[in-house]
């Protein structure tokens, strides 16, 4: 069975990030006259070879992409104090603790506390993208034959 861009086209939810697989909602649009592709902070104005890393590594951190989506979806619903919660508790199973609201002087609001969680998301990603350190190579010390001895059977 063929998987077509176009069928990935159709099957997609529009509130979500244009790049695929992404689990982050759409937020950000680089057309100033109504787009079809809305992207999340992630993968806005992101190189098109570079999308699906940056989602391999969003979704290696979904507990935070999880909580960021929750949030905007969550804040002006009846159900914002048990989302706060979970929000709050899945930091604390994460042992991060700094990523909970009020842990920085920044969480004067709500979208400033969403800012700082897209912006270590961020961090968090691009982090897996500088280059490892060179190491030195070794010296070549040349081939040498190894002789070795064949037991004798009985």
């Amino acid at each position: 069975m063929s998987h077509t861009h176009e069928d990935r086209v159709a099957e997609h939810d529009p509130r979500y990030c244009a790049a695929y697989g992404c689990p982050m909602l759409g937020t950000m649009a680089s057309s100033t006259n109504g787009s079809s592709e809305w992207w999340c902070c992630a993968h806005f104005g992101k190189d098109a070879g570079m999308l699906q890393r940056l989602t391999v590594e969003i979704n290696r951190r979904e507990w935070l992409a999880k909580a960021i989506t929750d949030i905007r979806t969550g804040y002006w619903s009846d159900a914002w104090p048990a989302v706060f919660k979970s929000v709050q508790h899945e930091f604390a199973m994460q042992q991060r603790n700094d990523l909970r609201y009020g842990a920085s002087d920044k969480d004067k609001t709500v979208w400033r506390w969403v800012q700082r969680l897209e912006a270590e998301l961020q961090a968090m990603c691009n982090a897996t993208f500088t280059k490892p350190p060179r190491h030195e190579r070794m010296p070549d010390v040349g081939l040498q034959r190894v002789q070795l001895e064949v037991p004798e059977h009985v």
